[in-house]
This record gives C-alpha cells, structure tokens and sequence, in this order.
C-alpha cells in the first residue's frame, strides 16, 4: 500500500500542477470579464509586447441622456475618478436591487443619466412607452436617488441641490423656497426677493448654503457609455419563439506582428506573443460557446420568467445547471459572473435566471423568488387601513398554491423591507 502511495503523489501533485498553469489560470480570468474589461485587457497585454496590436472594434453608439443647460456656479468640473459614472453606479444597484424586475427598471433609467449625473427629460416618456407605470417609475427612482454621488439622478438642478442638501440635514423652509424659485436666479436677487417674499440677508444666506452643494454630482467621473449598454447576451421572442444570440462583434482581438527577429530575445517576445493571441483567441471562443448554451438553458427552464416576470420564475441553482451542462459549478458562476443580458422586459443580470427552491408538502418544489414576488404583490395591494399579519399573509398565499410557514413569511417580510401589520397601519 505505501509503494502505490508513493507511486500515486507525484501524479496527483503534476495533475494539480498542469491544473493551475498561468495559461489556465488567465483563461479562467477572462471568462469572467465583461466586455469593457476584455477590451481593456486586451490593450494592456498588447502594450507589454511590441509585436501584439489590440483590435477593438468599433462600440455600438447609444443615446444616453444629455445635459441641461445651466449655469449656477464656476465650478471645475474635471474628471478625478479613474472610472466611469456608470461603472460607478453598477454595482450600486447590484446591492440596492434585489427584485430583478425593479432592477431592469433601474437599468433602463441608467441610459438616461447624462454626464452631469442629471436624468434626461425624455425618461419617463420612453420608459412609460416600455410599460413602467408613474407609481413604479417613482419608486425606482427614489432608490437611485440614494446612491452615491449623492445627487444622482435629479431630474433638475433644484432636484439636485435639494437631495445633497436634505443628505447635509441642512433644508430648511429658506431654502426651500429659494430651491423652488431657483430658475430667476438668473435675474438676479431682486428677482428672487419679488419671486418668495424673503429678504435680502435670507436669501444670501441660503444661496451660501446652496453653493456647497455639487450641481453636476456626477462630471467628476469620466465619461463613457459603460458596460451596461453593451450586454454580453440578447434574448429575444419571435414568433417561432425565443432566440439568444451573443455580442460577439464587440470582442476585441489580438493580433501578431510577425517581423525579423534578431535575437534571442525578441524571440522569445515573438512566441510570447502568439501564445497571448491564441490564448485569447481561444478563450473568447469558449466563453461565446458558453454563453450561448447558458442562454439556450435559460430559454428552455425560465421562459415563463422571460415572458411574465418574478412571479412566473422556477427553481434553478448553479450546481444542477452544472450538472445539467456537464461542467463544473465554478465554471458557471465565472461565466454569470457580472454578466448582462437584453431581453423583452428589459436588461437583466445572468444572475437573476437562477433562484433556490423551497420544497412544498405535495413533493413538488417552488423557487424561493417566486414567493417573495407573489408575497410583494399581496403586500402593495392589501388594504393600508387594516393591513394583513404574517398568519393571513401565509393564507392568501396557500390560496395561490404556496404553502409557507408563518414564520417564514416574517422572513421574507422583513428581506423585502416591510414592517409588521401594526407598523404597516395608516390610521
């Protein structure tokens, strides 16, 4: 038995090592990079390397929103953050979107925001064209309204200075009204003693205040259009049913110039160089071809989900996808990783397509995101007078043919951020 000990270890370790190679480990990095990155990376391998060039092909152009004109304070505006204003703000609505629903809703006002940081004026007209009703547009709005730069997302300059200064604790009903009649400032400060009833010392006071303020929250940023308008995956429905397709036109690429090589070092650069071509060239194939099995998965077990929303999504995890696909889970989780995809209803995160199931008494199973959804919905339409407690709630849902615990709908009450029924009563 030692012998064959003996004789197995250096095997398990050479199998262990080719594992893990520095080719191995920097395909497994690109799988998970999204489109920026890759462009991004691409440049920097082919800056290490006189014979490599970058090939970027030319980025589809979108209208993301514009600024309004304006002039209230001289102020340099240059940038001083290294990434972008929507590369910023991503990862923002990761964490405060938890419903997949609010969170396209969120991406769709994100091609609204223009470099100042200001949503544009056409918002709510294209997003009410897609379906978002007044009260939903406001609700998703005011959580973008609470990411950082504090100011993002103001529909206008007032909006703005009203958000950074309410964020202070330093609103008052001064100025307030100056807020309100700010558009006359450009008249001057008779203007605005005529236009709110105040004198002269309050309104030079407030102005001081004001002018702490960042009127354009979010031109410290640079300015570019962003991942999320280029999404790694397309679903879309026809009528011989749903098509996925990869964006694979935006892909960067290397490519080798092959000139005289003199030495032995610029030989070795040659090689390296068409080692980091094929490398690329090869793991880009992969992640295309795993992307569009993925996306063929999800048309064949989330449909419903693509069609109708949360309340229609199924169980499904990364572990039985794997095991469906004949790959190992890490393998999935690299290529959902930060991933995005346009689909009817709006872009959303690879991520969402997957969610845990909840074994119901019958045997069968239910994901746990659909009770959650089925469970908000139940929550905005209940009566605010005499709203429903956890054991009525557990009812109305057995009605529906989901059978949880009382306490289990305290949990998921209270993820979803609602209070108890009495907390929730307006008398």
């Amino acid at each position: 038995m030692a012998l064959v000990g003996i004789g197995q270890s250096p095997n398990l370790k050479r199998q262990q090592k080719l594992a893990m190679t520095p080719a191995l480990r920097q395909a497994m990095v690109i799988m998970a990079m999204r489109v920026g990155d890759l462009r991004r990376f691409a440049i920097s391998v082919s800056e290490e390397n006189p014979y490599l060039e970058a090939i970027l092909p030319e980025l589809p152009h979108q209208n993301i929103g514009n600024d309004q004109g304006f002039d209230f304070d001289r102020i340099d505006y240059s940038s001083q953050h290294p990434t972008s204003l929507i590369d910023h703000i991503m990862p923002q609505i990761g964490m405060a979107f938890h419903d997949p629903d609010e969170k396209a809703m969120a991406f769709s006002l994100v091609e609204h925001l223009a470099p100042s940081g200001w949503l544009d004026s056409q918002a709510w007209d294209i997003c009410s064209a897609r379906g978002m009703t007044q009260n939903e547009f406001d609700h998703v709005l005011s959580k973008l309204q609470k990411l950082e730069p504090t100011g993002i997302f103001a529909r206008n300059l007032a909006e703005c200075l009203k958000l950074q200064l309410d964020d202070l604790d330093l609103l008052n009903d001064n100025i307030m009204l100056v807020l309100n009649h700010l558009d006359w400032l450009h008249e001057g400060i008779g203007r605005l003693l005529e236009k709110t009833g105040l004198s002269e010392d309050e309104i030079m006071t407030s102005l001081s205040v004001i002018r702490r303020c960042q009127p354009k929250p979010g031109a410290g940023f640079t300015h570019d259009q962003g991942d999320i308008f280029h999404p790694d995956m397309t679903i879309d429905k026809t009528e011989q049913g749903f098509v996925v397709t990869i964006n694979q036109g935006m892909m960067p690429s290397l490519v080798v110039h092959k000139e005289d090589t003199k030495d032995e070092a610029s030989k070795l650069l040659l090689k390296q160089a068409q080692e980091d071509a094929r490398l690329l060239s090869r793991t880009l194939a992969r992640r295309h071809e795993m992307l569009l099995a993925l996306g063929q998965k999800f048309i064949q077990h989330q449909s419903a989900f693509i069609d109708n929303g949360e309340t229609e999504i199924l169980p499904l995890t990364m572990a039985s996808l794997a095991e469906e696909m004949g790959v190992h889970k890490t393998t999935i989780g690299r290529i959902v990783s930060d991933k995005l995809v346009m689909t009817p209803r709006g872009m959303l995160a690879l991520e969402d397509f997957f969610s845990p199931r909840v074994n119901q008494p019958d045997g069968q199973a239910i994901a746990s995101r659909k009770i959650i959804a089925t469970l908000r919905a139940l929550l905005n339409q209940e009566d605010q007078a005499s709203p429903m407690n956890d054991q009525e709630l557990a009812l109305a849902l057995e009605e529906k043919g989901i059978i949880v615990a009382r306490r289990t709908i305290a949990k998921y009450r209270q993820k979803i951020g609602y209070s108890s029924h009495v907390q929730r009563q307006k008398r």
